[in-house]
């Protein structure tokens, strides 16, 4: 997975992520209202899934590197991600 992040406005950013398939970038999907939180130096957005599931991302930003989680119906962990900047 690739995820493109750049900032919209002062708390405001978008992530756009792809997927590598035979070497290239799929497009995956863009998440457009994702908010930065200063005191936490977090990144969260909150959608629905495919299959109608709340699903919270949060990100923490740590350096070079991000410590994500996907959660849905709002106690369950689905995904822990791992990012670094490149």
């Amino acid at each position: 997975m690739v995820y493109h992040i750049s900032k919209r406005a002062a708390n405001l950013y978008t992530i756009q992520a792809s997927k590598i398939v035979n070497g290239a970038e799929e497009d995956m999907g863009t998440f457009n209202s994702v908010v930065y939180d200063a005191g936490k130096e977090t990144l969260s957005f909150t959608m629905k899934d495919n299959q109608g599931r709340n699903s919270v991302w949060l990100f923490k930003i740590d350096g070079m590197q991000m410590h994500g989680t996907l959660t849905i119906n709002e106690n369950t962990l689905f995904r822990v991600i791992e990012l670094k900047k490149s």
